[in-house]
């Protein structure tokens, strides 16, 4: 339910609740200011049972339309507090695979070969967790770095020779 559903219906329940008060003052002392002879030969047992009962189902109505307006109320916030928690859980997932991404990026640039394997397949598997955001960046940083260090390799091998 939206906001303006919740007004409608909190208008309309207050609506209802004054026609409950006013019907019941009319009910209870409305009859005497008409014909007051008659209103004190209705008074009997049964009469006053029956206006009870129908106070009573009357309330009783009232009531489950206010426990169904703060219902809507509750799931509506409910709602709410689903969708911050998606958001939250997105934003967590975003800043894991940043500095999952941060890191691998940092072992590339190790001098220990294994390291640097780690971080290629670091950088794979965040290619692969998120290739919308990352995989193009990670394929221009893996040929950059295959580019740079073939450089360094082209030149170590020359000095060897």
């Amino acid at each position: 339910m939206n906001n303006q559903n919740l007004k409608q219906l909190e208008c309309s329940l207050f609506i209802l609740f004054l026609i409950f008060i006013l019907l019941s003052a009319f009910l209870i002392t409305g009859f005497s200011y008409y014909k007051p002879s008659e209103f004190q030969n209705s008074i009997n047992a049964e009469n006053i049972l029956k206006l009870l009962q129908f106070l009573g189902t009357s309330f009783a109505s009232i009531a489950i339309l206010f426990n169904v307006y703060y219902a809507a109320k509750r799931a509506t916030a409910l709602d709410k507090t689903a969708l911050a928690a998606e958001k939250n859980i997105e934003v967590a997932q975003n800043s894991q695979i940043t500095e999952r991404f941060t890191k691998a990026v940092e072992q590339l640039g190790s001098e220990n070969l294994s390291i640097r394997l780690g971080g290629i397949y670091a950088l794979e598997k965040i290619a692969q967790d998120a290739p919308k955001t990352y995989h193009w960046t990670i394929m221009e940083i893996l040929c950059a770095f295959i580019r740079n260090h073939e450089l360094s390799w082209e030149k170590t091998l020359q000095n060897q020779k």
